[in-house]
């Protein structure tokens, strides 16, 4: 509630079908899955030597990301009944191997889109570096679902993302 907003469980809930147990299983592994608390912290750390406006700037992105990615991790804790470790294990390399190619791996769109988020947050007050590192955060939600295709199509992870790029930009 602290992070995402009072009536974040129950829109989540009723839009991910699933309960509490699923819920809060995936709210803890999609923090644990993006590393959150590190840049959570980073950001706490701001506290009187940037703008307000900056800070609130990161923290309301990193809502963002952290809603989203609870969002698919609900999916699949409902579905099939996975704690928190086991979705760590099951999405948390994925993750960290897609984080490493963000933005070179973007479409030519979602690379423009990245960088006028860290433009916004920027131009709001926060450091270029962690205003990065925020923005970079949100192509990463979509690890759930590549990491499903690749394991689903025999692929390594490196090429599915790269093709979803390609596809995208045709959309």
């Amino acid at each position: 509630i602290n992070r995402c907003g009072p009536t974040f469980p129950t829109r989540l809930m009723a839009a991910a079908s699933c309960d509490v147990t699923a819920f809060v299983t995936a709210y803890e592994a999609a923090k644990a899955v993006l590393d959150l608390p590190v840049i959570w912290d980073k950001v706490s750390a701001l506290d009187g030597q940037v703008p307000a406006a900056g800070q609130m700037a990161l923290y309301r992105r990193l809502a963002y990301t952290l809603r989203g990615e609870t969002f698919w991790l609900a999916r699949r804790a409902a579905r099939g009944g996975q704690g928190v470790e086991a979705l760590v294990k099951r999405y948390g390399p994925g993750a960290a191997a897609l984080k490493k190619l963000v933005p070179a791996i973007l479409s030519p769109v979602e690379r423009e889109r990245l960088e006028a988020q860290v433009t916004r947050l920027i131009d709001a007050g926060a450091p270029e570096a962690l205003a990065r590192q925020v923005a970079g955060l949100q192509p990463l939600t979509m690890a759930v679902g590549l990491v499903d295709l690749a394991e689903g199509s025999g692929w390594k992870l490196e090429p599915v993302a790269r093709l979803y790029q390609e596809v995208g930009q045709v959309f």
